[in-house]
Order: C-alpha cells, then structure tokens, then sequence
C-alpha cells in the first residue's frame, strides 16, 4: 500500500517536472541532502566515539564535569577551536554537514510555493521537507538528547551539584550523536520514502 502510494506521488512528480522541461535545479540539489545527512550524522557518531575514548577532561575538580551545554540549543563557539581535541573535528564537520544540508534545501522553498498555487500539494510537500526535515534534524539534534539521554543511556549521566541529573562531559558529544542526530535521520530517510523517494535515491529515476 505505501509502495504503490509512493508510485502515484513518483507519476505525479514525472509528470509534473516533464513538463516544465525536466527536473528543476532546486530538485537537483535537494537529492544530496539526505547523503549529506548520513555523512554528517557519520561523523558525529565517529566524534562522539573518539571523546568517550579520551576520557574525563583533564581539568581538576569534580569528577562529574560541567555540562557543556546547560541551556541548549548550543551550536558553535569559535573560542572552541584554541586546544580543540581530535574528537571534536568530526563533530564540528557533523554541524557543518547538517547546515549545508538545510542551505540545500532553501531553493526548493519557492518552489514549492508554486507548486501549492497550481495546485500540487504533494510535489510541494517533497519540495518542503527538503528543507524543513534537515532544518529539524540541525536542532533536534542539540534538543532531544537534553530531554532523553539520561533516561536512554543513564550511565551516561550523574547527578551535577548545579545542573541536576545531566549529561557526563566525556559523553556528550555521543549522547548527541546516537539520542539526537541518528533517530531523527532516520525518521527522515523513512519520510523520504514514503513522501518523496526520489530525494533519497530510493527509486531508479532518468533524468532527461
């Protein structure tokens, strides 16, 4: 049943690109975006990987850190980058990976405006979620682990004098990783395959 809906919505796309001469630019960089995201969302789970195998920070104090994101959303600190360890270069490239992948999406945006006043909604529903699935994905993914990592992964977290029950320093940047980033993208590779499949390569389409 999902298939031959997905088939119908693929016809309707066809039909509609042929007859503006073909798949529109906006198309063509909307179908990287969901291999940017598996890319990015790589490279976060490796960063993440590479900070639980450095250890606590070597700072004196507490043996339960400072979280480094009390009040998220928390995306960059330039001041970051003086003494930066090897774990957070994959995890600054995993940020960068997740913006490219919305700017991706933005020229699909008045097209899909077009699309809603010639009366396609399910072109132009492809057409937003390029945008605002990454879009999602990006803040998500610095949301939901705040919400639920203590609850999923508990070892993952202690009891902080000042932050309550919260997320342990050396596990951040994985808790990030596998609570936020890898559902999310995954919920949105399934969206794809439902309601555009064309932008995860998921149906063999020829252009032209």
């Amino acid at each position: 049943m999902l298939e031959a809906g997905a088939t119908r919505r693929s016809a309707v796309e066809r039909g509609a690109t042929a007859a503006e001469g073909g798949p529109a630019w906006p198309d063509r960089l909307a179908r990287y975006v969901f291999g940017v995201l598996l890319i990015a969302t790589a490279l976060g789970i490796l960063g993440g990987a590479l900070s639980v195998l450095e250890g606590p920070s070597s700072t004196p104090g507490p043996s339960v850190q400072d979280d480094p994101c009390p009040a998220p959303p928390c995306f960059f600190d330039a001041s970051e980058l003086a003494g930066m360890p090897p774990s957070a270069v994959p995890s600054l490239l995993q940020l960068l990976g997740y913006t490219l992948a919305v700017a991706l999406g933005v020229p699909g945006l008045p097209a899909a405006g077009r699309d809603l006043l010639r009366g396609r909604p399910a072109l132009a529903a492809g057409r937003l979620l390029a945008f605002f699935g990454p879009l999602l994905i990006l803040v998500g993914t610095e949301l939901v682990p705040h919400l639920l990592a203590c609850a999923l992964l508990p070892w993952t977290c202690e009891d902080h004098p000042r932050h309550g029950w919260t997320i342990v320093d050396q596990w951040h940047q994985l808790d990030h990783a596998l609570v936020g980033a890898l559902p999310l993208v995954a919920l949105y590779g399934l969206a794809l395959r439902r309601w555009h499949p064309a932008l995860a390569n998921l149906e063999h389409r020829k252009d032209g």
